[in-house]
């Protein structure tokens, strides 16, 4: 009986993780290619007096290892004050931060993902800091659709 519901439990596990997968990206589709998306992404965050601490291009770093992928740019940026916020508040959060945007290409549609703030919130079982998650909520959302129009 314990290894029929260990059985059950290990088959119904990837519905589960598609699930709560489905609700942790935000996608806005982008009217730019992927470079000036990225570009558009970057002097935004800049503008909002943000740091950014990385912009990594995989498909240029794959192109060194002889592999292909498609335009694939992961941005990682911050405000150290707001993320010190969230830290203080849970701090197993910290794994997800700096935010991040990801500029992709597919089938010649670019795409701009980023984590949303409510599944963070209810990923690192965070309580209180309601104001600074509807700042980030806001925030993110207002970057993305700017850089994408």
């Amino acid at each position: 009986m314990k290894l029929t519901i260990k059985i059950l439990i290990l088959a119904l596990l990837p519905s589960v993780v598609m699930a709560s997968a489905k609700h942790s990206l935000v996608k806005v589709d982008s009217h730019h290619n992927v470079s000036d998306t990225t570009t558009r992404l970057t002097d935004i965050i800049k503008s909002k007096g943000m740091k950014i601490f990385a912009t990594i291009d995989h498909k240029k770093n794959a192109e060194k290892v002889a592999m292909s992928l498609p335009a694939t740019t992961l941005i990682l940026f911050g405000n150290p004050k707001m993320g010190s916020k969230l830290m203080a508040c849970q701090q197993s959060i910290a794994i997800d931060l700096p935010m991040k945007f990801l500029i992709t290409e597919n089938n010649q549609k670019v795409t701009i993902s980023y984590n949303s703030p409510k599944f963070l919130k209810k990923r690192h079982k965070v309580e209180g800091c309601d104001g600074a998650f509807k700042k980030m909520t806001g925030a993110l959302a207002a970057m993305a659709a700017k850089a994408a129009e």
